[in-house]
């Protein structure tokens, strides 16, 4: 019977020894799972501040789009304003031009009369047809 009894006793500690280790290995799994899900949430953290970052950037890039726009339409208005001054300068310009050679041509026609009364003063004919 002390063989079967010792037999008894070997299959407890070989049962008891599997038990421990199983539930060492449970323990490490658990562990591991515990590591993991702390990895996942650092994770987590990192792609939220990153997510952060980005939404900062992203309304800072609209806000620079939104004032070079406003920019844009300003000079836009300046452009056309400038552009409508030298429009009408140019006009002025092109009147006054207008006015310079009515003048010179009366002023042509008034020199052709007094070289002609000149040239009949002194009976000669005229220089021009």
């Amino acid at each position: 019977m002390s063989a079967i009894v010792i037999e008894c006793v070997a299959r407890t500690e070989r049962a008891s020894a599997s038990t421990e280790e199983s539930v060492a290995r449970g323990e490490r799994v658990h562990l591991n799972l515990q590591l993991t899900r702390l990895g996942l949430e650092v994770v987590r953290l990192k792609q939220e501040d990153a997510i952060a970052r980005q939404e900062v950037l992203t309304a800072r890039l609209e806000q620079q789009w939104a004032d070079a726009d406003a920019r844009w339409q300003e000079e836009r208005v300046a452009m056309r304003e400038s552009g409508e001054r030298q429009e009408k300068m140019l006009q002025e310009y092109a009147r006054q031009t207008d006015q310079i050679v009515a003048e010179l041509k009366g002023a042509r026609d008034e020199r052709r009369a007094m070289l002609a009364a000149l040239c009949k003063l002194m009976d000669e004919p005229p220089p021009f047809p």
